[in-house]
């Protein structure tokens, strides 16, 4: 199996942070096994569908968008993801408004 790691972009989540419930949008990291990219997005995309489940307040008429910022086939994982200029852990989200 290869190693990907995948950054992620979350937009028009409708979500409660802080005590206040806000459209908010997301940069979050995960580090997959895969046999090929395809197959890594896929199973990146089901974990964070997952972990946001329960999360996630939108009406179904203005539904969250999620597209695949950057896809990295690695030798190895390292212990952050470096995305522009910030470094990501794989785990948790980086939220923005």
């Amino acid at each position: 199996m290869k190693k990907f790691e995948i950054c992620i972009r979350g937009d028009n989540f409708l979500v409660e942070r802080h005590g206040e419930v806000k459209k908010n949008g997301f940069y979050a990291v995960r580090f997959v096994e895969a046999e090929d990219t395809s197959k890594a997005v896929d199973k990146a995309m089901d974990s964070f569908r997952t972990e946001l489940k329960d999360k996630v307040l939108n009406d179904k008429s203005d539904p969250p968008v999620m597209s695949v910022a950057d896809v990295r086939d690695v030798y190895f994982f390292e212990k952050l993801m470096e995305v522009g200029e910030v470094l990501l852990p794989p785990t948790g989200f980086l939220w923005d408004e």
